[in-house]
């Protein structure tokens, strides 16, 4: 049975790490989608015959656009992050599984599934609750790390912690 265990959080780690992939790819192409409106819209505006009438309404669509292009890739980066972590919690499972020796019981654990209305994920009907705990845990410390680094980046050099001045790491 553990066996079967370890080899379901590889599949799913596997599986989340490919999620993720096209996650930051979907992300990107929002990137992109949204300068080829920006240069065709500016094109149209550019040219000697438009009217100021036409110049608003397409600048109220571009401002449309770019809301829109804003909300989608916040939600597929969100949905990357979370994948990020799912896998690294599939691989802390997957490990932590190989190094013990548990009893059936135990191991149980690691595939008890519980019904939720958590919509979030999707899927989190199907993924075990210790995967689910330990990726929001993850994710969480992912978050938080990420806003200390924005904030420290966000400040003058003088007020970051060692005063601005970072040692070379060899």
């Amino acid at each position: 049975m553990k066996n079967e265990i370890i080899k379901f959080y590889e599949e799913t780690g596997k599986h989340y790490g490919s999620y993720h992939d096209h996650k930051e790819t979907c992300a990107w192409a929002g990137v992109v989608l949204h300068f080829v409106f920006c240069g065709t819209v500016t094109k149209i505006i550019s040219t000697d015959n438009s009217t100021p009438c036409v110049n608003h309404i397409f600048a109220m669509l571009l401002a449309f656009e770019t809301a829109c292009i804003l909300i989608y890739m916040n939600a597929q980066l969100k949905a990357k992050d979370m994948a990020a972590a799912l896998n690294a919690a599939a691989m802390v499972l997957q490990l932590e599984l190989l190094r013990g020796n548990q009893d059936e019981t135990a191991l149980k654990e690691y595939l008890n599934v519980e019904e939720s209305d958590d919509l979030a994920l999707r899927a989190s009907h199907v993924l075990p609750i210790k995967l689910l705990r330990k990726a929001k845990a993850i994710n969480a410390v992912g978050r938080d790390v990420q806003l200390a680094t924005k904030w420290i980046a966000l400040r003058p050099p003088e007020k970051r912690p060692g005063g601005g001045k970072f040692k070379e790491v060899i």
